[in-house]
């Protein structure tokens, strides 16, 4: 998502997810302005892993729906590969470390103002947008000095 010559390279999509990401962010702050969270740190981890793999879903479902609302058939060639969605890689490994640390009682509980929470999800959920698009290749390859990056 880069300017070139004044442009932006983000899609419709892109911008109504931005637009909804701060709406929802605006709301929530104007809503819990005056309250203080209290949560254990793999709480906190564990809470935005799953903020992190619903918008990944939220985006999946809506794209799928738009796809047979609009009844387009691709006709190009489908791309089979073993990958993973780096932003469900990215949710289950936090969310694996929030559910490790939350059980094994690691890390102290904090507490943290509406702003800072606010802050928080805005940083997952533009986090998550600009990973959409990357994704994780798993392939078994026994010499690593074969590999061109």
């Amino acid at each position: 998502m880069s300017l070139r010559d004044g442009r932006s390279d983000m899609k419709r999509a892109d911008q109504v997810e931005l637009s909804l990401i701060a709406a929802a962010v605006g709301v929530f702050a104007l809503l819990t302005r005056d309250r203080v969270f209290e949560m254990s740190f793999g709480a906190w981890v564990g809470y935005g892993a799953v903020l992190l793999l619903a918008q990944g879903l939220v985006r999946d479902v809506t794209t799928i729906v738009r796809r047979r609302l609009a009844a387009r058939t691709e006709t190009g060639e489908r791309v089979k590969m073993r990958c993973l969605c780096a932003e469900s890689s990215f949710g289950l490994l936090f969310g694996v470390l929030g559910a490790t640390l939350f059980f094994t009682g690691i890390g102290d509980v904090t507490r943290l103002s509406s702003a800072v929470i606010s802050a928080w999800v805005v940083g997952i959920l533009l986090f998550g947008l600009f990973i959409k698009n990357y994704v994780i290749v798993v392939r078994r390859v026994t010499d690593h000095s074969l590999i061109e990056l």
